[in-house]
């Protein structure tokens, strides 16, 4: 009998211990679903980013685009002005040359009035 209680003993213990086993992996099979799940979750946020960089980059080109081509109007519209600008700064030139001369001339005139104050009678 102790050798039926004893089979009785190993038997009922080996039950026990898989019914631990299949807990186990029930709850091991229920972790890696979990794990599974958050990794999904996070591969679909991944793409999500990946999505959000290539559209914010395919921006960024099409700025970059943009102001390059401002860039060359705005260099154009420069020199436009810088040309008009030495010509205004010549026509200034010209001008100030002719006034220093005409200031000369008239100092002159006036010199000779000055000389010249009598009435006409000596």
């Amino acid at each position: 009998m102790d050798v039926e209680k004893a089979i009785q003993a190993l038997i009922e213990g080996d039950v026990k211990a898989q019914k631990r086993a299949d807990r186990a992996d029930e709850l091991a099979a229920e972790r890696h679903k979990r794990a599974m799940e958050r990794a999904d979750k996070f591969d679909k946020q991944l793409k999500a980013t990946a999505d959000l960089v290539r559209a914010g980059l395919k921006l960024v080109i099409q700025d970059r685009k943009l102001a390059k081509e401002e860039w060359k109007k705005q260099a154009e519209r420069n020199k436009e002005i810088d040309f008009k600008l030495n010509a205004l700064i010549d026509s200034q030139n010209r001008s100030d040359e002719r006034m220093r001369k005409f200031d000369e001339k008239w100092d002159r005139w006036l010199d000779e009035l000055r000389k010249n104050r009598g009435n006409g009678h000596s």
